[in-house]
């Protein structure tokens, strides 16, 4: 069946693409939440999720799953990276810059944060990060955005472990008030 989406029909391959990339960067995502905790709290798997309650950790789960699920993409696919990368590179960058935005947005006019609008927040940023992933025209191979993105990508790698590592004593990583 896969054969067929991908030789067959590029509508089919694409909304098949976005609709488990959603699916998949969700449930993992989730899980991703309790990793830390259950695992202990190991120290391998705090660079990967999140380790407190912050804005700035809680983007992880965005981030990791959507990476995750598109180098699993090509390796199906058996493509090296190519420009789907560097728009899912994108996309994961839009959904991190989402739940920030969102969150701070609705916190900031009502004065505190809401558990039910933090976990909705999470799911939009998901859907809006493969929204832009889907609508950014691709790029072509070798081309200085491919390898723009790919930079993008290992300094926001670089960046969530530093300051998982290191927090900045400022709101973003900081737990929200309650």
């Amino acid at each position: 069946m896969l054969s067929y989406v991908f030789i067959g029909d590029k509508m089919k391959a694409n909304k098949l693409y976005f609709l488990t990339g959603i699916t998949f960067v969700s449930v993992l995502g989730t899980f991703l939440h309790f990793a830390y905790k259950l695992t202990g709290n190991n120290f391998v798997v705090g660079l990967f999720t999140p380790v407190n309650e912050s804005v700035w950790e809680h983007t992880k789960l965005i981030f990791f799953p959507m990476l995750l699920y598109q180098l699993f993409w090509m390796l199906l696919r058996k493509n090296g990276i190519d420009s789907a990368f560097s728009k899912s590179v994108l996309g994961a960058f839009a959904g991190v810059l989402s739940v920030i935005v969102l969150f701070y947005t609705y916190s900031g006019i009502i004065g505190y944060n809401i558990a039910f609008l933090d976990i909705s927040i999470f799911y939009i940023s998901v859907i809006a990060a493969f929204i832009v992933a889907d609508r950014t025209p691709l790029f072509s191979k070798g081309n200085t955005q491919s390898g723009f993105m790919i930079l993008l990508a290992v300094l926001m790698i670089a960046a969530y472990i530093i300051f998982t590592l290191y927090p900045p004593r400022i709101p973003l990583f900081s737990q929200p008030q309650q």
